[in-house]
C-alpha cells in the first residue's frame, strides 16, 4: 500500500506544473505537454529500474544475508551514479532531434527543447532517490519514502508557484522544481542509507 501511495504522489507531483503553466500561455503548456512522452520513457523508466534493487534486497533480507544486502546497496548507488549522468547527457543532446521526429509544432519547439534539456538534469538524482526508496521499502521501512515524497512534493509546489506565477520563468521553473524535488529525495535517501538499517548500511 505505501508503494502505491508513493507512486500516486510521484505521478501527481510530476504533473503539478500543468496546473500553473496553463496560466502562463498556451505555447508553454504545449511545450510541456509534447515533452511528456519523452520524459515518461527516458525518466519514468528509472522508477522501474530502481524497483529491481528493492526486490533484490528484500530477497537478501529474507535470507538473512547481511553481506549480500550491503553489496546490493553499494551496487545500486554505483549504478545510479554511473547511469544517471549518461541519461542526462543523452537527454540534453537528443531532446531536439526526438522532438523533430515527433513533429513538435514550431511555435513551441524552442521551449520544449529548453524544458527537456533542463529536466533531464534530474536523472542522476531521480535514479539515486528511487533506488533509496526501493531499498528502504525492501528493508521494511515503507514510512521513509513517504516522508521523502511529501517534503519533495511540497518543495516542488512552492518552487513551481514562485517560478511560474511570480517570476514568469515558465518552463524553466517547472524543470528546475523537478531537479530540486528529486535532489531532496536523493540526498535524504543517501543520508538514511548511510545511517543504515540495523547493521546494514551504505559504506
Amino acid at each position: 500500500i505505501p508503494g502505491v501511495i508513493i507512486a500516486i504522489i510521484q505521478f501527481a507531483f510530476d504533473n503539478i506544473g500543468t496546473l500553473f503553466i496553463g496560466q502562463a500561455g498556451a505555447v508553454y503548456q504545449a511545450a510541456v505537454g509534447c515533452s511528456s512522452s519523452i520524459i515518461g520513457f527516458g525518466i519514468g523508466g528509472l522508477i522501474h529500474l530502481a524497483n529491481g534493487g528493492g526486490l533484490a534486497i528484500a530477497i537478501a533480507k529474507g535470507k538473512g544475508d547481511e553481506e549480500e544486502q550491503r553489496k546490493i546497496i553499494r551496487s545500486s548507488i554505483a549504478f545510479s551514479f554511473t547511469l544517471g549522468p549518461i541519461i542526462s547527457v543523452l537527454g540534453f543532446f537528443l531532446a531536439e532531434p526526438i522532438l523533430h521526429i515527433l513533429d513538435t509544432p514550431a511555435d513551441c519547439m524552442q521551449w520544449a527543447v529548453l524544458y527537456l534539456r533542463i529536466y533531464f538534469l534530474c536523472a542522476p538524482a531521480r535514479l539515486v532517490g528511487n533506488f533509496a526508496m526501493a531499498i528502504s521499502r525492501g528493508m521494511g521501512y515503507s514510512n521513509k519514502p513517504l516522508r521523502y515524497m511529501f517534503v519533495a512534493g511540497l518543495s516542488k509546489i512552492i518552487i513551481t508557484f514562485v517560478g511560474v506565477v511570480l517570476l514568469k520563468w515558465h518552463v524553466v521553473a517547472i524543470a528546475l522544481s523537478t531537479i530540486v524535488a528529486d535532489s531532496v529525495v536523493a540526498i535524504w535517501g543517501l543520508i538514511d542509507l548511510k545511517k543504515g538499517f540495523g547493521k546494514v548500511k551504505w559504506r
